[in-house]
C-alpha cells in the first residue's frame, strides 16, 4: 500500500495526463465502436433465444452462441457470455475453458474503424489486421479441441441442466432492454477503469525506462503489452519502423490484447476457479499467430493491375468480406464443436 501511495504522489503529473488521454481516447474511439455491440450482446443474454438456437445448432447452441458473441461483439463480452451460461449450467467448466481459448476477440468495427481508418488512415490495413486476428482465433479453436484439458461431456448432464433452465421465466423485450442498458454502461465503465489503471502503470514504467535510456521503439512495444489501444496508437504514430513491421507489431498487440483486456476477461470468470495464466497463455498464442499471418499477408505480392487498395476500399466489397468471414467462422465452429457434446 505504501508503494502505491508513493507512486500516486511521485507520478502525479504523469498520472493526471495519462487519465486525461485515456478518457479522451475512450470517448472518441473506443466507446463509439463498442457501445452498440455491447448493448446488442447484453440484450441477447437477457432474452430467451434458446428455442430458436436449438432448432439451428441442436445441442451445440450454447457453445455456438458464445463463440459468435466473442467473435463479433468484442471483449469482454465473450467472457461475460461464458460466465452467464456457466451460471445457468448450460455449459460445463471444461467447455468454458475451451471457449476462453478463442472466444474473446476485438470487435470487427473496432479493428476496421478505430485501428484501420482512424489510426492507420487505411481500411486495407484494418482488413489485414482483422483477417489475421480472427483466423488466429479460429486456428486456436480447432487445435484446442484436441487439448488434454478438453473433456467430452455426457448428453445426460447437459440435458438435465437444460430442462432445469427451461423452467425459468422469460423476460419481455422491455425488461431485457432495461437490464441490458444498465449492464452495458456497467461494462463500459469497467472497461474505462481498466484502461485508466493499466495506462497509468504503462506510463509510469515508460518514464522509468526512459530514464534508463531504453530506446523509444522498445518502450512503445512494452506499452502495447499493458494496454493495446493506446499502445498500438503509439506504435503507429511514434515508432520509426517501416509500415510492414508496424503492422506486424500492431497485429501481435491486438491478438495478445494487453494486460488490461486480460484482466477484464478474468474479472468476468474469476469465481469459476479458472487461472488467469490460462487466459494469458492463449492470448499470447493468438498474438503470435496473428503476427505470423500478418507477416504472410503483407508479403504477398499483388500485381499492380489489380489495384487492391481501390478494390477493397469499395464499401460493398468491404461489406461482403466481413459477412463472409462471419459466416465461415460460424460454420466452422458449428462443425468442430460437435465432438464436445457427442
Amino acid at each position: 500500500m505504501l508503494i502505491i501511495l508513493f507512486c500516486i504522489f511521485f507520478f502525479q503529473k504523469i498520472n493526471l495526463e495519462s487519465i486525461r488521454i485515456t478518457i479522451e481516447l475512450f470517448l472518441k474511439s473506443i466507446m463509439p465502436s463498442l457501445f452498440l455491440f455491447i448493448l446488442f450482446s447484453n440484450v441477447l443474454l437477457q432474452i430467451d433465444i434458446k428455442s430458436g438456437l436449438k432448432k439451428v445448432f441442436k445441442n451445440n447452441y450454447a457453445i455456438i452462441f458464445i463463440a459468435i458473441i466473442g467473435f463479433i461483439c468484442g471483449y469482454p463480452m465473450g467472457a461475460k457470455a461464458i460466465n452467464e451460461y456457466l451460471n445457468k449450467k448450460e455449459i460445463t467448466t471444461s467447455q468454458a475453458k475451451f471457449l476462453l481459448t478463442f472466444a474473446n476477440n476485438a470487435s470487427p468495427i473496432f479493428i476496421l474503424s478505430t485501428i484501420g481508418i482512424t489510426m492507420f488512415n487505411n481500411i486495407y490495413f484494418g482488413i489485414i489486421l482483422a483477417i489475421s486476428h480472427y483466423l488466429a482465433s479460429l486456428i486456436i479453436c480447432v487445435f484446442s479441441l484436441f487439448h488434454k484439458d478438453i473433456i467430452h461431456e455426457s448428453k445426460t448432464f447437459l440435458k438435465s441442466n437444460n430442462n432445469n433452465s427451461d423452467k425459468k421465466l422469460h423476460k419481455t423485450i422491455f425488461e431485457a432492454l432495461n437490464v441490458a442498458i444498465k449492464n452495458t454502461y456497467y461494462t463500459l465503465s469497467q472497461i474505462l477503469a481498466y484502461l485508466i489503471l493499466f495506462n497509468i502503470l504503462s506510463d509510469e514504467l515508460s518514464y522509468i525506462l526512459n530514464c534508463l535510456q531504453l530506446k523509444p521503439n522498445y518502450i512503445y512495444i512494452i506499452q502495447s503489452l499493458f494496454e493495446s489501444t493506446n499502445g498500438i496508437k503509439n506504435i503507429i504514430f511514434n515508432c520509426t519502423y517501416n509500415i510492414n513491421t508496424i503492422l506486424i507489431l500492431s497485429s501481435f498487440a491486438l491478438g495478445f490484447s494487453g494486460l488490461s483486456i486480460i484482466f477484464q476477461i478474468y474479472s468476468c470468470i474469476y469465481t469459476k476457479r479458472i487461472n488467469i495464466f490460462y487466459i494469458m497463455k492463449y492470448k499470447l498464442i493468438q498474438g503470435l499467430l496473428s503476427s505470423i499471418i500478418t507477416y504472410l499477408l503483407v508479403n504477398i505480392k499483388f500485381k499492380p493491375s489489380l489495384q487492391i487498395n481501390t478494390i477493397i476500399s469499395n464499401e460493398f466489397t468491404y461489406f461482403i468480406i466481413i459477412v463472409s468471414l462471419l459466416f465461415i467462422f460460424a460454420a466452422s465452429i458449428k462443425k468442430v464443436t460437435k465432438k464436445l457434446i457427442s
